[in-house]
């Protein structure tokens, strides 16, 4: 039986059953191909096309009085199971990829996705190479491990620090472009054992927070007098803009072409030329005690998504953990740095003790007076949970600006000197991320 509605020609049921039983199909006679017609459906259309719990228990009913099922009750759990199943496949990042291809790829493809092949004892002999089939809890947790990968960005290939830690992890294993028909069941399987489930869940916030929140870079434009490849079209604002305004401002009547001069309103081409500014972002994360679990997983992820910029030589990057201590500095200013942090950071143990923000703010602040650098913009990011007496002056901030995230407390001296300060729950966090649904998800099924 169906769950749903979605009617298929013969000849496609046809292809469908057979391509359920080269796989192996779940552990279910009465439900295998029909599954899989039900997978075909929703990957066809994008109308709501699932039956409802009304109309699936009438179904059952009328095949129970027709074909004597023998446990009614057991028959309608199993089906709203798998109603609930695809409910949830419906809003996962595989059945998007899967989308992408023709509805009868995609069913293949998900298929290579939850069958698993050339399984072994536990000691690892006895092989088989019969496919096995899986069950609807398999499936469910394939499907959540895949979605995991996926939005981690480990398969991207424009994602340098992820290409790094799992070039690293996976020997022999290539980088490639997070596509569907790039998905592998090993590969997905192997990633999920050699990655830390902690780091995954970074990785993940890490690509997000990424796309939203890109570091302004230092490039800025300077005016010129003479022709260049960059330009834009600005009012003239000085005599010398008169000689390059544009033809079709020359072109209205006397009237209105002085009444815009009077008004500075006619328009000229602005010869630009794009120059760097010399700056830096200096990263003070909190590693105490406090910080461990959801807040350190998004100062983690926070730090990763902004040093990466540093390969595109946007800005100096610096780095120090910090509790009752400081520790060692970090400097990133090319691709080896950029890598060789990432993984300092992802494998930090360094957590411990109280908070010290007072004294980490004025280590970050000589550490830039002494580098050789003379840089024209400092921004500081400071993320921590804690509270601290602060001494330090806003007139310290010469050319510097600190950004403070304070996660689940309250700190108005530290607000008086931070340029921006916001605010934030663990629990919002975990709400933005998904985090806690993703750490549920992981424990049954990622091995350390």
């Amino acid at each position: 039986m169906r769950i749903t509605n979605l009617k298929l020609k013969k000849k496609k049921q046809n292809e469908i059953e057979k391509i359920t039983l080269s796989f192996g199909g779940i552990n279910d006679e009465l439900i295998a191909t029909d599954f899989s017609k039900d997978i075909y459906s929703v990957l066809k259309t994008n109308k709501p096309i699932i039956k409802s719990i009304f109309e699936i228990f009438n179904d059952l009913n009328s095949l129970y009085v027709e074909w004597k099922i023998k446990d009614l009750n057991n028959s309608i759990k199993k089906h709203f199971e798998i109603k609930k199943f695809i409910e949830e496949f419906l809003t996962s990042e595989t059945y998007i990829q899967l989308k992408k291809l023709t509805p009868t790829e995609g069913l293949i493809k998900f298929f290579e996705l939850i069958s698993d092949e050339n399984n072994s004892d536990c000691a690892g002999k006895n092989k088989s190479k019969k496919k096995n089939s899986a069950n609807l809890d398999d499936i469910s947790n394939q499907i959540k491990k895949t979605d995991l990968v996926i939005k981690s960005g480990l398969l991207d290939e424009e994602d340098s620090i992820a290409k790094c830690i799992i070039n690293g992890k996976l020997a022999g294993k290539t980088q490639t472009n997070t596509t569907i028909n790039n998905l592998d069941k090993k590969l997905i399987d192997e990633i999920c054992k050699k990655i830390k489930n902690r780091n995954l869940i970074i990785f993940k916030v890490a690509r997000h927070k990424k796309l939203l929140d890109k570091f302004k870079n230092g490039t800025f434009y300077d005016e010129i007098n003479h022709p260049s490849d960059e330009m834009t079209i600005d009012k003239i604002n000085k005599v010398s803009d008169f000689f390059r305004i544009l033809p079709s401002q020359l072109a209205t009547d006397d009237d209105i072409f002085y009444l815009k001069l009077a008004k500075k309103e006619l328009l000229y081409r602005k010869y630009l030329a794009k120059k760097q500014r010399k700056q830096a972002l200096y990263l003070l994360l909190d590693v105490s005690w406090s910080m461990e679990g959801v807040k350190t997983m998004f100062a983690t992820a926070t730090a990763l998504s902004l040093i990466e910029q540093a390969i595109n030589k946007e800005a100096t990057y610096f780095l120090r953990f910090f509790n009752t201590r400081v520790s060692e500095l970090y400097k990133v200013t090319n691709k080896k740095d950029v890598e060789k942090i990432s993984i300092k950071i992802l494998n930090n143990d360094f957590f411990g003790g109280g908070t010290i923000i007072d004294y980490a703010i004025k280590t970050a602040i000589d550490d830039i007076k002494k580098d050789k650098t003379k840089f024209e913009h400092v921004e500081i990011m400071l993320i921590t949970d804690g509270e601290d007496s602060i001494r330090t002056r806003k007139d310290v901030f010469v050319n510097t600006k600190l950004h403070t995230t304070i996660i689940d407390a309250e700190n108005n001296a530290l607000k008086e000197i931070s340029d921006t300060y916001t605010k934030i729950s663990s629990r919002e966090l975990s709400k933005k991320f998904n985090l806690e649904e993703d750490m549920k998800n992981l424990s049954p099924f990622y091995f350390y």
